[in-house]
């Protein structure tokens, strides 16, 4: 059993975006020059690793350009201007911590990291403990650094969950006996953590479409939240963006209750839905789907004038397409979902591109 969940930190809780950054300091060519002076060969691992002082890490640097000493140095004096703490990454570490788990990190980080920009740290509060690999002069994927942490916290490998965006370091604490996770965006490993200790249940779709004789645009979620099903209307987790979202685009208040909502929808000739009728799913996580039986979409669009049809989020128009595009026959477009698992768009993002649709 899963008890305790550890975390790369970088781009997975901070954003590490090189090549935006060095592109802003340094024409396409000085950018491609830096970046492979201080990458390609390894370097950078080093100054993880924290065996060779800075000084002579930067001198491995300048080795592989000499001609272009300032500009490497400017590119690594000012690197924290390419970190960002992820606005997920605190509500996430406490959002496990509250179901139990302890939260851990595991990292390859550098002093100068540290220095550069202290505030991308400012989760670690919120932790129970970890392990940078500069003050241990280790870095991963070597086993060795892995089996540091699980002794300095007297960890079993059997009992964690590992998230990492390198697929070799996932491997390698599968390896020791871990379950591990490769990091591709939030919404997925999100669903990883959201699963863990919860069961699959059956879930019918308690409520139904919301329209009027004005609705021409469908806006098509997945199925009921467990906040939704208890509220018994749409989009009822407090943390969903979809009712700031619509309120923002049409310009008019966030509505509180159930009736204000219903009136921003079909006052500006809306429609709300979902694609599925009935699933098994766990708690809340879209990627636990499975056994999926479609809403009768057909039938609404017989009692309407809808026209257009938006899904909200990727799941919703994958069950749309699979089973009620062909009877429908109107293609139906996939919108950035508004669920708080989507954090790597902003609501600023998010009101933007609906605004474009709506």
């Amino acid at each position: 059993m899963i008890k305790n969940i550890i975390f790369d930190i970088g781009r997975v809780l901070i954003e590490f975006e090189w090549m935006d950054y060095i592109r802003k300091l340094f024409d396409e060519e000085t950018a491609k020059r830096v970046t492979d002076a201080i990458w390609k060969k390894g370097h950078w691992w080093e100054l993880d690793r924290a065996v060779l002082s800075e000084e002579e890490i930067l001198e491995l640097f300048y080795s592989e350009e000499p001609d272009l000493r300032d500009e490497i140095k400017e590119a690594f004096d000012r690197v924290g201007e390419c970190m960002l703490l992820c606005d997920y990454a605190i509500p996430w570490i406490e959002e496990i911590k509250a179901r139990g788990y302890s939260v851990y990190y595991l990292s390859n980080y550098s002093e100068h990291l540290m220095r550069a920009n202290p505030s991308v740290l400012d989760f670690l509060p919120h932790m129970d403990g970890g392990v940078f690999s500069c003050y241990v002069n280790l870095i991963k994927p070597d086993p060795a650094i892995y089996r540091c942490l699980l002794e300095k916290y007297g960890l079993k490998a059997e009992e964690c969950l590992f998230i990492d965006d390198r697929e070799d370091n996932v491997v390698a604490a599968r390896k020791l006996g871990m379950q591990a996770e490769r990091f591709e965006n939030y919404e997925q490993a999100h669903g990883v953590t959201d699963s863990l200790d919860k069961k699959y249940q059956h879930v019918v779709h308690t409520f139904g479409p919301l329209f009027n004789e004005n609705s021409k645009v469908l806006i098509l979620g997945s199925i009921p939240s467990p906040a939704s099903r208890k509220e018994g209307f749409y989009y009822g987790h407090k943390q969903n963006r979809f009712w700031k979202v619509l309120a923002e685009v049409f310009g008019l208040p966030l509505p509180e209750t159930i009736e204000e909502k219903k009136e921003l929808v079909l006052s500006n000739g809306l429609a709300l839905w979902d694609s599925i009728a009935e699933c098994d799913i766990i708690g809340a996580s879209d990627s636990s789907v499975k056994n999926a039986v479609p809403t009768d979409i057909p039938k609404l669009l017989e009692q309407t004038n809808i026209e257009r049809i938006l899904c909200n989020g990727a799941l919703s128009k994958k069950v749309y397409d699979k089973y009620q595009l062909e009877r429908t026959g109107i293609p139906a477009l996939k919108m950035p979902s508004t669920s708080p698992a989507n954090a790597a768009w902003s609501l600023e993002r998010l009101v933007e591109e609906w605004r474009k649709v709506l």
